[in-house]
C-alpha cells in the first residue's frame, strides 16, 4: 500500500511518503531486528528483547513472547513457508509458530541456536544459517537432512530462494554459490569468489533478474548473464 516500514534500535518507524511517524506507544517495540510482512499484509516485528509483535492495518494484533513459549525474545529473523508455517528464528533456537485457530507455537527447534538468516522456497523448504556457519534445511515442520550433492564442508553466512527456483548462498569466505533446486538434488549452476566486498549477509535480487550482493562493506551488483 505504499508504506515502508522502518526497524530501528529507536524503535518502529512508518514512512508514508510525507512523514516519518514513530510507534512510541507500543510496549513490546522497543528496538527491532528483523521486519516481515505475509501474504495478507500483517506486519511482524522481531525485537531484540520483547518477542515479535503482529500488527495489521497499523494495531497490535497479538505479541509472542517467552511467556508464550518463545525460545528467546531476542528474535534474529522471520519467514513463512508456502504451507503457511511461520518459522522465527531466536538466539536460542527456531519457533514453528500456527495462525490456525489463534496464534500459537506448534514446535521448536532449539538445536538450531543463534540464526542469522532464513529463506523458504516455494515447496514448503525452509533453510536456516547460524552465527557458527552451519546450514539447517527444514520441511513441513520436520529438520531434513542436506540434498545429496550439497557443498557441506563450507561455512555459511546467507542464504535466499528466489522466484526462479534458485538458491542463493554465501559463505564467510565471500564466495558465492548459486543452485538449480529444480529436481530433487540441487545441481550447482555456478560458483564464484566475490573479492570486492568483505562480510556477505544478504542478497536481494530484482524484478529483472539482477543480483545484489549485500555485505559488511558494500554491495555489489551481478547481472543474470
Amino acid at each position: 500500500d505504499g508504506k515502508l516500514w522502518i526497524g530501528t534500535y529507536a524503535g518502529l518507524f512508518k514512512y508514508d511518503g510525507g512523514k516519518f511517524t514513530l510507534f512510541n506507544d507500543v510496549p513490546s517495540v522497543k528496538n527491532v531486528n528483523c521486519l516481515y510482512v505475509d501474504e495478507e499484509g500483517r506486519l511482524w516485528t522481531g525485537t531484540n528483547d520483547d518477542g515479535i509483535t503482529i500488527f495489521i492495518n497499523e494495531h497490535v494484533m497479538n505479541v509472542i513472547d517467552e511467556e508464550n513459549g518463545l525460545l528467546s525474545n531476542y528474535v534474529n529473523d522471520i519467514v513463512s513457508d508456502s504451507n503457511g508455517n511461520y518459522y522465527i528464528g531466536t538466539t536460542e533456537g527456531i519457533a514453528l509458530v500456527s495462525l490456525s485457530g489463534g496464534v500459537k507455537i506448534t514446535k521448536s527447534y532449539d538445536q538450531i541456536k543463534n540464526v542469522i538468516c532464513m529463506s523458504a522456497d516455494q515447496n514448503g523448504t525452509v533453510v536456516g544459517v547460524t552465527d557458527r556457519g552451519e546450514i539447517y534445511w527444514l520441511r513441513d515442520g520436520e529438520i531434513i537432512t542436506s540434498p545429496i550433492k550439497f557443498a557441506e564442508n563450507k561455512a555459511y553466512r546467507s542464504a535466499c530462494f528466489t522466484e526462479d527456483n534458485r538458491l542463493l548462498l554465501g559463505t564467510t569466505d565471500n564466495d558465492v554459490l548459486i543452485y538449480d533446486m529444480t529436481a530433487d538434488t540441487p545441481y550447482l549452476i555456478r560458483e564464484f569468489s566475490v573479492e570486492e566486498i568483505d562480510g556477505i549477509n544478504s542478497f536481494y535480487v530484482t524484478d529483472n533478474n539482477e543480483l545484489f550482493i549485500c555485505s559488511d562493506t558494500g554491495v555489489v551488483v551481478v547481472q543474470k548473464d
